[in-house]
């Protein structure tokens, strides 16, 4: 185990959390693919590539300012408005 922290100890401990929410963001994708293979493409919103895009967007908008979070919440809205658009 110990070798695993030294390994870990060269990277900066933003790329580890950036590679995390890339990976579940990806792996929520797949299983939303998953869940709703036989339905027809237009009623889905997105593949596992945009969940993917999503999830880096909320990480990237949480790193601008972690303090007060209106960009995080800026984004978030966003994104909120045009899948309200999408599923009307």
């Amino acid at each position: 185990m110990q070798h695993v922290s030294e390994i870990l100890d060269f990277f900066p401990p933003d790329s580890i959390k950036f590679l995390l929410v890339s990976l579940f963001a990806l792996l929520i994708g797949m299983e939303q693919h998953r869940h709703h293979i036989n339905e027809p493409d237009e009623s889905l919103f997105g593949t596992d590539r945009t969940f993917t895009l999503i999830g880096i967007l909320g990480y990237v908008l949480y790193i601008i300012n972690p303090y007060s979070l209106i960009p995080f919440l800026g984004g978030g809205i966003i994104i909120s408005a045009l899948l309200a658009i999408y599923y009307y």
